[in-house]
């Protein structure tokens, strides 16, 4: 799962693109998203197989952005579902060569 991924997220405010960088050491799960014109490092994610979960917080300014994410990775393909105290948010995105 170690890798660089583009990733687009379906948000209230309209889709946004950013990245996700997943480092993977056996089920532990470390990274960096940057979407939203901000980054975030996460830490304490697990990995089963090809399902992930991670969580974290993206200030926003006037606001922090906290979130759950779950999803999997197969292939290149990436798709998870960020839940926010703003919704849920679909994320869809594809491994960088």
């Amino acid at each position: 799962m170690t890798g660089n991924y583009r990733i687009s997220l379906r948000t209230p405010i309209g889709l946004q693109n950013g990245t996700i960088s997943f480092v993977q050491e056996g089920e532990a799960l470390q990274g960096v998203i940057r979407a939203m014109g901000n980054s975030n490092h996460f830490k304490n994610g697990k990995v089963s197989g090809n399902v992930f979960g991670f969580s974290g917080n993206l200030n926003l300014g006037l606001f922090n952005l906290s979130y759950n994410a779950k999803g999997s990775v197969d292939g290149n393909k990436l798709t998870a579902i960020a839940r926010t105290n703003f919704g849920a948010f679909q994320i869809a995105g594809t491994k960088i060569a």
